[in-house]
């Protein structure tokens, strides 16, 4: 099967893109930098919130079989016009490309947040919607679009991603340098906000799931819900660390959020369940850490 993805330079795409080549697929990226990654049969730069793309693309690509839509402009600048220009725009461009390409099958990768703040737990595809930022707005604009392109399609609702390759401003990096370091670990609010960690692994696995079959609809990937004081409590017995949790005396806006994520209909449909534990990733950041430490 030949498969577009989209972002495949990106943190998610990457992995997505692996799991689909080490399927057997022949794997084509687009992303905005001049030079893609290796490991793909075929790679375009391209800005797909441009008209020209389309056309342009479509050339070069010939027949594609799915196509899995990763690039996104993240920003939580509200004025950034670019989230409308790229997550929006874009998106509406990659389905004409699709069906210029004859596509038979689309992937959308939105997130979680698209709910807005979590209230009725848990939190399962028919939440209401109503997104509190510009970026999440504009991920749920997407979601539509591929609901209305006339391709079949799935859309695949992630929480917070996580595993080697991650931002490092993330708040699981962050505990884990610092319990590494055996260094105070400084907490929001109460550190009563939960999250929902998946590793990128399992997500790369269920976008390929996706591509696959004939699966269609809205899902939501759950992995591991933990409070930031709990994930904090696991940093620090996982990696044996001296580290004391503190408070920064400074109020956590989402302090009252439980992002606690059903995976049922994933599940049923899918046979999605998520293979890597939250454990198991932390342990993998500490080690790739520590080796980083040793030789740098």
């Amino acid at each position: 099967m030949k498969v577009l993805v989209t972002g495949s330079n990106g943190f998610i795409g990457r992995y997505i893109c692996d799991a689909l080549t080490a399927a057997g697929h022949y794997v084509c990226g687009i992303g905005s930098s001049a030079a893609g990654r290796t490991g793909l049969a075929a790679y375009y730069s391209a800005d797909i919130s441009s008209q020209s793309m389309t056309e342009q693309a479509a050339d070069e690509l010939g027949q594609v079989d799915a196509v899995v839509h990763c690039a996104a402009h993240i920003s939580y600048d509200d004025t950034d016009s670019r989230l409308m220009a790229v997550n929006v725009v874009g998106t509406q461009n990659i389905v004409s490309l699709a069906k210029r390409c004859g596509a038979r099958k689309l992937v959308y990768c939105s997130g979680i947040p698209v709910i807005g703040v979590p209230a009725i737990l848990p939190v399962a595809e028919d939440h209401p919607l109503s997104p509190t930022t510009m970026y999440h707005v504009s991920k749920l604009a997407g979601e539509y679009i591929m609901a209305a392109s006339g391709i079949p399609n799935a859309i695949l609702r992630i929480p917070a991603p996580v595993g080697l390759g991650m931002n490092r401003s993330s708040i699981l990096p962050v505990l884990i340098r610092q319990c590494l370091e055996n260094k105070p670990i400084q907490l929001y609010g109460t550190g009563s906000r939960v999250q929902n960690y998946l590793s990128v692994q399992d997500i790369a696995r269920a976008a390929r799931i996706c591509a696959e079959s004939d699966a269609e609809g809205c899902f939501h990937l759950a992995g591991d819900s933990l409070s930031n004081i709990a994930l904090a409590q696991r940093c620090i017995a996982l990696t044996h660390s001296s580290s004391e949790i503190t408070f920064s005396g400074d109020p956590d806006p989402a302090d009252r959020y439980v992002w606690e994520i059903s995976g049922e209909r994933a599940a049923q449909v899918l046979g999605f369940v998520p293979q890597t534990r939250i454990d198991e990733t932390i342990m993998l950041l500490a080690n790739s850490m520590e080796s980083g430490r040793k030789t740098g």
